[in-house]
Protein backbone atom coordinates (compact mmCIF):
# COMPACT_ATOMS: atom_id res chain seq x y z
CA UNK A 1 0.00 0.00 0.00
CA UNK A 2 1.95 3.20 -1.20
CA UNK A 3 0.56 6.26 0.90
CA UNK A 4 1.38 9.44 0.68
CA UNK A 5 4.43 11.18 1.65
CA UNK A 6 4.33 11.84 5.31
CA UNK A 7 3.66 15.53 6.14
CA UNK A 8 4.36 17.56 9.25
CA UNK A 9 1.51 19.35 10.44
CA UNK A 10 3.29 22.05 11.35
CA UNK A 11 4.01 23.31 7.72
CA UNK A 12 1.68 21.20 5.59
CA UNK A 13 -0.59 22.87 2.85
CA UNK A 14 -4.52 22.62 2.14
CA UNK A 15 -3.80 20.48 -0.85
CA UNK A 16 -1.52 18.38 0.93
CA UNK A 17 -3.85 17.72 4.27
CA UNK A 18 -6.83 17.00 1.49
CA UNK A 19 -4.64 14.57 0.11
CA UNK A 20 -4.17 12.80 3.27
CA UNK A 21 -7.61 12.84 4.56
CA UNK A 22 -8.75 11.79 0.99
CA UNK A 23 -6.48 8.51 1.42
CA UNK A 24 -8.06 7.24 5.01
CA UNK A 25 -10.84 5.07 3.14
CA UNK A 26 -7.71 3.27 1.47
CA UNK A 27 -5.77 3.38 3.88
CA UNK A 28 -7.89 2.07 6.86
CA UNK A 29 -9.03 -0.21 4.11
CA UNK A 30 -5.43 -1.79 4.07
CA UNK A 31 -5.14 -2.14 7.85
CA UNK A 32 -8.74 -3.60 8.71
CA UNK A 33 -7.45 -6.27 6.42
CA UNK A 34 -4.44 -6.87 7.82
CA UNK A 35 -5.55 -7.54 11.13
CA UNK A 36 -7.67 -11.18 11.92
CA UNK A 37 -11.24 -10.59 12.61
CA UNK A 38 -12.65 -14.37 15.03
CA UNK A 39 -16.03 -15.41 14.15
CA UNK A 40 -18.81 -12.93 15.12
CA UNK A 41 -16.30 -9.88 15.43
CA UNK A 42 -17.12 -6.65 13.20
CA UNK A 43 -13.97 -6.01 10.81
CA UNK A 44 -12.26 -2.35 11.46
CA UNK A 45 -14.10 -1.38 8.40
CA UNK A 46 -17.44 -2.20 9.70
CA UNK A 47 -16.46 -0.38 12.88
CA UNK A 48 -14.91 2.98 11.16
CA UNK A 49 -18.10 2.85 8.70
CA UNK A 50 -20.17 2.87 12.36
CA UNK A 51 -18.15 5.92 13.66
CA UNK A 52 -17.40 8.58 11.13
CA UNK A 53 -20.81 7.47 9.28
CA UNK A 54 -24.00 5.86 11.53
CA UNK A 55 -22.65 7.46 14.80
CA UNK A 56 -22.22 11.16 13.59
CA UNK A 57 -25.62 10.48 11.72
CA UNK A 58 -27.12 10.05 14.56
CA UNK A 59 -25.63 12.24 17.56
CA UNK A 60 -24.40 15.18 15.94
CA UNK A 61 -27.20 16.39 15.39
CA UNK A 62 -29.30 19.00 18.43
CA UNK A 63 -32.23 16.68 18.94
CA UNK A 64 -30.21 13.46 19.18
CA UNK A 65 -31.78 10.24 21.11
CA UNK A 66 -28.97 9.33 24.15
CA UNK A 67 -26.23 7.13 23.66
CA UNK A 68 -26.68 3.75 24.83
CA UNK A 69 -23.84 1.31 26.69
CA UNK A 70 -23.92 -0.98 23.90
CA UNK A 71 -23.01 2.22 21.41
CA UNK A 72 -20.25 3.16 23.76
CA UNK A 73 -18.96 -0.34 23.77
CA UNK A 74 -18.94 -0.37 19.60
CA UNK A 75 -16.83 2.87 19.51
CA UNK A 76 -14.74 1.83 22.42
CA UNK A 77 -14.00 -1.41 20.21
CA UNK A 78 -13.66 0.80 16.89
CA UNK A 79 -10.91 2.47 19.29
CA UNK A 80 -8.67 -0.47 19.74
CA UNK A 81 -8.78 -2.06 16.54
CA UNK A 82 -8.42 1.41 15.18
CA UNK A 83 -4.95 2.18 17.40
CA UNK A 84 -3.21 0.34 20.16
CA UNK A 85 -5.43 -2.50 21.28
CA UNK A 86 -5.96 -2.78 25.37
CA UNK A 87 -7.53 -6.10 25.97
CA UNK A 88 -8.76 -4.43 29.66
CA UNK A 89 -10.27 -1.40 28.73
CA UNK A 90 -13.42 -3.24 26.93
CA UNK A 91 -13.59 -5.30 30.06
CA UNK A 92 -13.70 -2.15 32.23
CA UNK A 93 -16.17 -0.64 30.26
CA UNK A 94 -18.49 -3.64 30.10
CA UNK A 95 -18.75 -2.91 33.98
CA UNK A 96 -20.69 -0.17 33.87
CA UNK A 97 -24.36 -0.12 34.72
CA UNK A 98 -26.50 0.60 31.17
CA UNK A 99 -28.50 2.94 32.68
CA UNK A 100 -25.70 4.93 34.59
CA UNK A 101 -23.94 5.08 31.81
CA UNK A 102 -26.52 6.60 29.49
CA UNK A 103 -27.57 9.27 32.15
CA UNK A 104 -23.84 10.31 32.85
CA UNK A 105 -23.44 10.35 29.39
CA UNK A 106 -26.75 12.09 28.57
CA UNK A 107 -25.71 14.73 31.05
CA UNK A 108 -22.15 15.37 30.35
CA UNK A 109 -23.06 16.34 26.23
CA UNK A 110 -26.12 18.52 27.97
CA UNK A 111 -23.22 20.05 30.60
CA UNK A 112 -21.10 20.45 27.08
CA UNK A 113 -23.86 22.13 25.04
CA UNK A 114 -25.44 24.59 27.89
CA UNK A 115 -21.77 26.13 28.11
CA UNK A 116 -20.73 25.87 24.68
CA UNK A 117 -20.95 30.33 23.83
CA UNK A 118 -23.99 31.37 22.04
CA UNK A 119 -21.53 33.37 19.72
CA UNK A 120 -18.98 30.41 19.08
CA UNK A 121 -17.32 30.80 15.86
CA UNK A 122 -15.82 27.75 13.92
CA UNK A 123 -12.48 26.59 15.52
CA UNK A 124 -13.08 28.95 18.65
CA UNK A 125 -10.50 28.17 21.32
CA UNK A 126 -12.86 29.32 24.26
CA UNK A 127 -15.05 25.65 23.82
CA UNK A 128 -12.26 24.41 25.90
CA UNK A 129 -14.37 24.99 28.88
CA UNK A 130 -17.17 23.44 27.95
CA UNK A 131 -15.03 20.27 26.58
CA UNK A 132 -13.55 19.91 29.73
CA UNK A 133 -16.45 19.73 31.85
CA UNK A 134 -17.81 17.12 29.53
CA UNK A 135 -14.58 15.61 29.88
CA UNK A 136 -15.35 15.68 33.93
CA UNK A 137 -18.17 13.90 33.68
CA UNK A 138 -17.75 11.00 31.07
CA UNK A 139 -14.61 9.97 33.02
CA UNK A 140 -16.52 9.11 35.89
CA UNK A 141 -17.75 6.23 34.31
CA UNK A 142 -15.11 3.09 34.44
CA UNK A 143 -13.01 2.07 31.87
CA UNK A 144 -13.03 6.06 30.33
CA UNK A 145 -10.44 7.93 30.33
CA UNK A 146 -9.92 11.46 28.57
CA UNK A 147 -9.03 9.92 25.27
CA UNK A 148 -12.04 7.68 25.20
CA UNK A 149 -13.85 10.38 26.69
CA UNK A 150 -12.74 12.52 23.94
CA UNK A 151 -14.11 10.23 21.41
CA UNK A 152 -17.59 10.19 22.37
CA UNK A 153 -17.81 13.64 22.94
CA UNK A 154 -16.32 14.34 19.28
CA UNK A 155 -19.30 11.75 17.76
CA UNK A 156 -21.89 14.67 19.56
CA UNK A 157 -19.90 17.47 17.92
CA UNK A 158 -17.42 16.19 15.06
CA UNK A 159 -16.35 19.95 13.85
CA UNK A 160 -14.87 21.15 17.00
CA UNK A 161 -13.92 18.40 19.42
CA UNK A 162 -11.00 16.02 18.03
CA UNK A 163 -10.25 12.52 19.27
CA UNK A 164 -7.33 12.04 21.86
CA UNK A 165 -5.46 9.53 19.99
CA UNK A 166 -2.31 8.37 19.42
CA UNK A 167 -2.04 9.02 16.14
CA UNK A 168 -3.32 13.02 16.24
CA UNK A 169 -0.84 14.02 19.26
CA UNK A 170 2.36 12.40 17.66
CA UNK A 171 1.49 14.31 14.36
CA UNK A 172 0.40 17.77 15.84
CA UNK A 173 2.35 18.00 19.50
CA UNK A 174 5.14 15.53 18.74
CA UNK A 175 6.28 16.26 15.19
CA UNK A 176 5.57 13.02 14.33
CA UNK A 177 7.76 11.29 16.81
CA UNK A 178 6.05 7.96 17.49
CA UNK A 179 8.86 7.24 20.28
CA UNK A 180 6.96 9.98 22.75
CA UNK A 181 4.94 8.07 25.59
CA UNK A 182 1.59 9.51 25.95
CA UNK A 183 0.46 9.66 29.30
CA UNK A 184 -3.28 10.28 28.08
CA UNK A 185 -3.55 13.43 30.52
CA UNK A 186 -6.24 16.05 30.75
CA UNK A 187 -3.18 18.75 30.35
CA UNK A 188 -1.84 16.42 26.68
CA UNK A 189 -5.44 16.69 26.01
CA UNK A 190 -5.81 20.49 26.02
CA UNK A 191 -2.38 20.87 23.94
CA UNK A 192 -3.89 18.63 21.63
CA UNK A 193 -7.17 20.76 21.33
CA UNK A 194 -5.03 23.70 20.94
CA UNK A 195 -2.77 22.42 18.15
CA UNK A 196 -5.58 21.15 16.59
CA UNK A 197 -7.62 24.33 16.22
CA UNK A 198 -4.71 26.07 15.36
CA UNK A 199 -4.24 23.91 12.01
CA UNK A 200 -7.80 24.21 10.91
CA UNK A 201 -7.76 28.06 11.45
CA UNK A 202 -4.49 28.05 9.03
CA UNK A 203 -6.24 25.63 6.53
CA UNK A 204 -9.36 27.53 6.56
CA UNK A 205 -12.64 26.31 4.86
CA UNK A 206 -14.54 23.89 6.34
CA UNK A 207 -11.55 22.34 8.08
CA UNK A 208 -13.63 20.02 10.95
CA UNK A 209 -11.87 18.22 13.52
CA UNK A 210 -13.02 14.73 12.62
CA UNK A 211 -10.87 15.89 8.86
CA UNK A 212 -7.90 16.54 11.34
CA UNK A 213 -8.24 12.56 12.61
CA UNK A 214 -8.11 11.21 9.79
CA UNK A 215 -5.27 13.43 7.95
CA UNK A 216 -3.22 12.82 11.63
CA UNK A 217 -3.98 9.06 11.06
CA UNK A 218 -2.62 8.57 7.42
CA UNK A 219 -0.10 10.69 7.69
CA UNK A 220 1.55 8.44 10.70
CA UNK A 221 0.49 5.29 9.12
CA UNK A 222 2.58 6.23 5.98
CA UNK A 223 5.65 7.22 8.35
CA UNK A 224 5.57 4.09 9.87
CA UNK A 225 5.28 2.54 6.46
CA UNK A 226 8.47 3.80 5.22
CA UNK A 227 10.36 2.74 8.48
CA UNK A 228 8.93 -0.55 8.17
CA UNK A 229 10.43 -0.27 4.48
CA UNK A 230 13.69 0.36 5.55
CA UNK A 231 13.94 -1.90 8.06
CA UNK A 232 12.72 -4.79 5.24
CA UNK A 233 15.53 -3.49 3.51
CA UNK A 234 18.01 -3.75 6.19
CA UNK A 235 17.13 -7.50 7.19
CA UNK A 236 17.18 -8.57 3.28
CA UNK A 237 20.79 -7.18 2.91
CA UNK A 238 21.81 -8.72 6.38
CA UNK A 239 20.66 -12.40 5.48
CA UNK A 240 21.57 -12.00 1.69
CA UNK A 241 25.60 -11.56 3.30
CA UNK A 242 25.39 -14.01 6.06
CA UNK A 243 23.92 -16.67 3.43
CA UNK A 244 27.26 -15.88 1.08
CA UNK A 245 28.95 -15.82 4.39
CA UNK A 246 28.12 -19.43 5.29
CA UNK A 247 28.63 -20.55 1.49
CA UNK A 248 32.03 -19.47 1.33
CA UNK A 249 32.70 -20.96 5.06
CA UNK A 250 31.61 -24.38 3.23
CA UNK A 251 33.36 -24.10 0.05
CA UNK A 252 36.60 -24.00 2.51
CA UNK A 253 35.60 -26.98 5.16
CA UNK A 254 34.27 -29.33 1.92
CA UNK A 255 37.29 -29.39 -0.06
CA UNK A 256 36.38 -31.54 -2.96
CA UNK A 257 38.61 -34.31 -4.51
CA UNK A 258 38.09 -32.86 -8.04
CA UNK A 259 38.81 -36.92 -9.63
CA UNK A 260 36.78 -38.70 -8.05
CA UNK A 261 33.80 -35.95 -7.27
CA UNK A 262 33.48 -37.14 -3.34
CA UNK A 263 34.54 -34.82 -0.38
CA UNK A 264 37.99 -35.70 1.31
CA UNK A 265 37.29 -37.92 4.60
CA UNK A 266 38.85 -36.68 7.41
CA UNK A 267 41.59 -38.71 8.75
CA UNK A 268 41.03 -40.91 11.31
CA UNK A 269 41.54 -40.67 14.75
CA UNK A 270 41.41 -43.58 17.65
CA UNK A 271 38.44 -44.15 19.65
CA UNK A 272 38.87 -43.30 22.84
CA UNK A 273 37.57 -45.80 25.71
CA UNK A 274 33.85 -45.94 25.96
CA UNK A 275 32.92 -44.62 29.41
CA UNK A 276 29.65 -46.52 29.27
CA UNK A 277 31.56 -49.88 29.77
CA UNK A 278 31.08 -51.91 32.01
CA UNK A 279 32.97 -50.84 35.54
CA UNK A 280 33.81 -54.21 36.54
CA UNK A 281 35.90 -54.82 33.29
CA UNK A 282 37.37 -51.59 33.95
CA UNK A 283 37.82 -52.54 37.79
CA UNK A 284 39.83 -55.72 36.44
CA UNK A 285 41.84 -54.10 34.03
CA UNK A 286 43.18 -51.58 36.80
CA UNK A 287 44.35 -54.45 39.23
CA UNK A 288 46.14 -56.13 36.91
CA UNK A 289 47.81 -53.23 35.73
CA UNK A 290 48.96 -52.53 39.63
CA UNK A 291 49.97 -56.39 39.87
CA UNK A 292 51.96 -55.88 37.11
CA UNK A 293 53.81 -53.12 38.28
CA UNK A 294 54.28 -54.56 41.73
CA UNK A 295 55.79 -57.85 40.16
CA UNK A 296 58.30 -55.51 38.12
CA UNK A 297 59.64 -53.57 41.21
CA UNK A 298 60.03 -57.29 43.58
CA UNK A 299 62.25 -58.51 40.24
CA UNK A 300 64.85 -55.43 40.21
CA UNK A 301 64.94 -55.47 43.74
CA UNK A 302 65.98 -59.26 43.61
CA UNK A 303 68.63 -58.73 41.26
CA UNK A 304 70.17 -55.56 43.00
CA UNK A 305 73.91 -56.72 45.45
CA UNK A 306 72.73 -56.67 49.18
CA UNK A 307 73.90 -53.29 51.18
CA UNK A 308 76.69 -53.06 53.42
Amino acid sequence: MAYARAQSADDIFSAEFWGLVAEYPAVVEAVSESRTVKPGQKTLLELDAYRYGDALGAFRVEDHPEMTLAQVQDLVEWKLRHGTFRPALMTLVKSNDARAAQATISSAIKAYRANMPSSLELHQDDHANASQMALDILTKLRGIGPATASLLLSVHDPLRVIFFSDEAYWWLCCGGRKDVVIRYSVKEYRLLCEKAAALARRLGGETQMVDVEKAAYVAMRAIGDHRTEKIKKTKTKTKTKTKGEMADKAVEECTTDAKTGHAEKPPKTEALPDEGKDSAKRKAAQEKQVDEATELRRSKRRKQPAKR
